[in-house]
């Protein structure tokens, strides 16, 4: 099976809002569109926190803040273009000053054929949605996290 590291942003602005990107997985056509943070592959040579750095700007047009702790671990299997992919993905914390407008100019065509929509969420919203969330445990981890629980190893989720 093929391996595939990742690193992941929960982008939080000034108001606790989190940043979700609404997609829909053409590799995966039965799933509904769900929402997930920024992020995606490391690049051969490139360390986890030079990924998130690199997609954070691919994906938002954002560049120089400082990429904060890797907070959360997940390890998934997914159908990808060319068969399974077992995911080793690494969730880094980091804050903006303000929730700029998003420049996706930077993103892959596949990027592009899956993105649907954007939004900044507050956690209430987040809790009385019915939509989709990847990590499934989204919402609960966030309301630790903005509670102020820095976990000071990792945290593994689903």
């Amino acid at each position: 099976m093929k391996i595939r590291n990742a690193a992941r942003i929960v982008l939080l602005d000034q108001d606790d809002r989190l940043l979700l990107f609404k997609i829909e997985d053409p590799y995966n056509p039965e799933l509904e569109e769900f929402w997930v943070t920024p992020g995606g592959g490391v690049d051969p040579g490139e360390s986890f926190e030079e990924a998130a750095k690199r997609e954070l700007w691919e994906e938002t047009g954002i560049r120089g803040v400082e990429i904060g702790p890797w907070i959360w671990t997940r390890e998934v299997v997914f159908r990808w273009e060319d068969g399974p992919v077992q995911a080793h993905e690494r969730y880094f914390l980091v804050r903006v000053k303000e929730a700029d407008e998003i420049d996706m100019s930077e993103f892959t065509p596949l990027e592009q054929a899956s993105y649907r929509s954007h939004k900044w969420w507050t956690l209430a919203e987040l809790t009385h949605s019915q939509d989709t969330f990847i990590p499934f445990q989204l919402k609960e981890i966030l309301t630790s996290l903005l509670a102020g629980n820095l976990p000071e190893q990792p945290l593994t989720i689903r």
